[in-house]
């Protein structure tokens, strides 16, 4: 999640499905999606796989490059 907060209470938050955590000699790139009883767990599949692949593509990666190495 990503937000603010003031000390009077007011704030927003968000749930983060995409995103990344980059250090200096490496890079870890998150993707998810929010599950729900009507959920199909195969459309829940290729939907966090298209979410990976636009922060693959953000990060200048080729899906295919992480899937054979």
């Amino acid at each position: 999640m990503v937000g603010w907060c003031d000390a009077r209470g007011n704030g927003e938050w968000v749930v983060t499905i995409r995103c990344a955590e980059v250090g200096s000699h490496q890079m870890k790139l998150f993707a998810g999606a929010g599950i729900v009883d009507e959920s199909l767990p195969q459309s829940e599949l290729e939907e966090t796989g298209a979410k990976m692949k636009t922060i693959l593509a953000a990060a200048g990666i080729e899906l295919n490059d992480v899937l054979t190495a």
